[in-house]
């Protein structure tokens, strides 16, 4: 035992783990025995490290005294028996402790904590999505509180976190056929905010021909039979898929030739849906409103 004590006295040892949420930490590992804390004094904590007291020899506790405002008080036997302790730094400031039955011998200990450096690092820096409505995310690495803001009515984001995360942006549907960005605002206190953007696609794509000249759907709005007529594309093959205003495909058609197709939509719940056909390198994509 003389030994094992000798080996451990006057050694702090710094033990890295990766604390789930939070960047890096280092664990302080005091030995006690008699009559001594071992090392005494640390003056190299950071907030968000942990204070181990480890039993050498002896019958001890590990008590606070005068902390920081707003942190937690401790007070742990410390002995054959409970041979250890932990303590979470939450606050910067100096931590003065002791040794209940032997403060009067002199043991006594103490150790000061400063603020980390705030760090924050985003994943990726800008997320493509496809005009209908859903949701992406970015990865947060940080070791503080953030916060979120968007610019723009039709994307919002997770409003906050600790330590590493994930962001998720949810964004609606693009009623236009023109590219829209919203930008992510992330903030983190002593450090400038950062940005991540969101990139949507307009709803009306094409190649080649003007679709819009060649796709028509009629009645529209519609109760429940709609017909899509394909002008200019006699004896093509195309194909119809309809979406649901989340992005959830409803209906799929086989592949037709026929200029106009009547479809009945009487079993799809009311509501706006869009529907897209695909005719060699032509895309269009049109918005169909069902109602009673």
């Amino acid at each position: 035992m003389k030994t094992i004590a000798t080996l451990f006295t006057g050694i702090i040892l710094l033990i890295l783990t990766v604390l789930p949420g939070e960047a890096l930490a280092t664990k302080h590992v005091i030995n006690v025995q008699n009559y001594t804390f071992s090392p005494a004094n640390i003056n190299n904590v950071t907030v968000g490290d942990t204070m181990r007291w480890v039993w050498v020899s002896g019958s001890h506790t590990t008590t606070s005294t005068t902390i920081p405002s707003g942190a937690a008080t401790w007070n742990s036997p410390i002995t054959s028996t409970v041979t250890s302790y932990e303590y979470k730094v939450t606050k910067a400031g100096t931590y003065n402790y002791k040794c209940t039955p032997h403060t009067g011998m002199g043991m006594v200990g103490s150790f000061v904590a400063t603020a980390s450096v705030p760090t924050l690092t985003l994943f990726p820096q800008n997320r493509n999505v496809g005009y209908i409505a859903g949701s992406t995310s970015f990865s947060v690495t940080s070791n503080a509180i953030w916060t979120t803001s968007t610019d723009r009515d039709w994307c919002t984001a997770t409003p906050s976190g600790s330590g590493n995360g994930t962001i998720v942006a949810t964004y609606l549907e693009n009623p236009t056929s023109a590219t829209r960005i919203a930008t992510i605002s992330i903030e983190v206190e002593g450090l400038e905010p950062s940005q991540v953007t969101v990139t949507q696609d307009g709803s009306t794509l094409s190649v080649g021909s003007d679709p819009s000249a060649s796709f028509r759907i009629f009645p529209n709005p519609a109760k429940d039979k709609v017909v899509i007529k394909m002008d200019n594309h006699p004896g093509e093959k195309v194909s119809l898929y309809i979406f649901d205003a989340i992005g959830n495909q409803v209906y799929q058609s086989k592949t037709i030739e026929d200029e106009a197709v009547t479809l009945n939509l009487a079993s799809l719940p009311r509501g706006s849906y869009f529907v897209r056909w695909i005719s060699g390198s032509d895309v269009h994509v049109s918005k169909l409103l069902l109602i009673d």
